[in-house]
């Protein structure tokens, strides 16, 4: 499995064609689409194989049963985006920002994604299994996460603001670097969890204690 993922990452890079600009096909493989304004029309249940979405802009998009694997996503914007049913299946999202997105409706069977120094703004995790995930050097916004299992994550150098961990697995997830944590180890289960010693404050938050 980890060769066929090396593979195709290699194909995107040896094959990747001529900027895209018509979506008239119901597969794209190892294609680079840069500075689209992204329709649902564009997208209706087609499949993008080792892509790249450079500088692209997703608003309001119905991404239902639309399937991305192995793509990469930079610089691009998604705005209220429809995920019912799509699938993300090893998607990396760089520098990225993500604005009032549920990301509970995606396909959950074969899911596998990362972030790395993007945005998350009022979007929403429910009950969702996303052990070991890349959420590093990004910041949240009025975001929640709820009943999700993220067992061995890595939040390190996250930014944190008005946004909740309920009732969720971060057994060794890493909140190394942070700023603005609430947790409450009272209803997260953090066993192993690894923090700094300022991240490692906001798990007293929860007991109303005052140091000095």
């Amino acid at each position: 499995m980890v060769k066929q993922r090396s593979d195709l990452r290699n194909a995107r890079q040896d094959k990747r064609a001529n900027q895209v600009t018509i979506f008239d096909q119901d597969e794209y493989s190892y294609q680079k689409f840069e500075g689209e304004q992204i329709t649902s029309d564009m997208l209706h249940r087609k499949c993008f194989i080792g892509c790249e979405f450079i500088r692209c802009r997703f608003d309001e998009v119905d991404c239902t049963q639309v399937t991305f694997e192995d793509c990469l996503f930079r610089d691009t914007g998604f705005y209220s985006v429809l995920l019912n049913g799509t699938s993300l299946i090893e998607a990396e999202f760089d520098g990225c920002k993500f604005v009032s997105i549920n990301f509970s409706l995606v396909n959950q069977m074969i899911l596998s994604f990362g972030f790395q120094s993007s945005k998350l703004i009022a979007c929403t995790f429910d009950s969702m299994n996303i052990i070991k995930t890349k959420f590093s050097d990004c910041s949240f916004d009025d975001t929640i996460f709820q009943e999700c299992q993220l067992r061995q994550s890595n939040f390190e150098n996250g930014e944190f603001s008005n946004t909740h961990f309920r009732h969720c697995n971060l057994e060794k997830a890493r909140f190394v670097g942070t700023e603005g944590l609430a947790l409450d180890p009272l209803q997260n289960k953090i066993e192993k969890a690894v923090f700094d010693t300022r991240s490692a404050m906001a798990l007293l938050d929860a007991f109303d204690i005052t140091l000095i």
